[in-house]
């Protein structure tokens, strides 16, 4: 295994976050985590490492879609810009 220089993040949080795909969809809970772990690279934050800067310009823009999966009871309107997968009973309003 490759040895990191992190300055921001753990390397729990960067493997997680180097594993993505900032195309792909994932439920709510894996994408508060992401966007948490993005929040943490903005610059201007914390002096951050070359890794860890290479890592932000892949996910700045990142438009993660939201997975409604078999677990989710969602009864409600969803507005989301990105991609939306239905593995699920979904009654509601999806827009765009």
């Amino acid at each position: 295994m490759r040895k990191l220089n992190l300055n921001v993040l753990t390397p729990d949080e960067y493997v997680f976050l180097e594993c993505r795909n900032p195309d792909s969809v994932y439920n709510r809970e894996i994408l508060n985590l992401l966007y948490g772990i993005i929040e943490k690279l903005k610059p201007g934050k914390l002096d951050r490492s070359r890794a860890e800067k290479k890592l932000y310009k892949t996910f700045q823009d990142a438009n993660f879609g939201i997975l409604l999966d078999e677990d989710t009871g969602a009864w409600e309107t969803i507005s989301h810009s990105g991609k939306v997968k239905v593995a699920a009973n979904f009654e509601g309003e999806i827009s765009a």
